[in-house]
């Protein structure tokens, strides 16, 4: 496990200035063949995964685990490291676009249900709520 630097505003204030942070939060496995990729999926969709280079991510966090099928996979937060061509800054730009619209959409749920307090994701295939350890229903608040 790697240690984490101790918080300082000055650094925090140094970071704000690099620009957006780009974070991909979902599930990972291992690469079949390549001990330098991970493959990364949304929480719940175990049928599509997107492989990603060990070089584009510079930490992350662990969630724990999500229930796909008779299986687990860990849920994490890759924060990926600054693009620094301008092809993958304007894919940056708009996975961060895309992911603020998803946001908002997932905000604007019909009759005010923001989701429960325990540790769920939104399934927009189903359109629940659904506990991370088993992928159960999560009880509404």
């Amino acid at each position: 496990m790697v240690a984490q630097a101790k918080f300082s505003a000055k650094s925090m204030f140094e970071e704000l200035d690099k620009g957006p942070q780009y974070v991909l939060t979902g599930m990972v496995k291992l690469h079949a063949t390549d001990s330098t990729r991970l493959l990364f999926s949304e929480v719940g969709d175990c049928q599509h995964w997107t492989e990603i280079d060990e070089k584009l991510i510079s930490r992350f966090e662990n969630h724990g685990l999500a229930t796909c099928g008779d299986h687990r996979h860990p849920i994490v937060s890759l924060h990926l490291v600054h693009p620094n061509n301008p092809e993958a800054k304007v894919y940056a730009r708009a996975q961060a676009q895309t992911a603020a619209f998803s946001t908002r959409a997932l905000d604007a749920i019909p009759s005010g249900d923001t989701g429960p307090e325990t540790d769920c994701y939104y399934d927009r295939k189903s359109h629940m709520w659904r506990k991370i350890s088993d992928n159960t229903p999560c009880p509404r608040r």
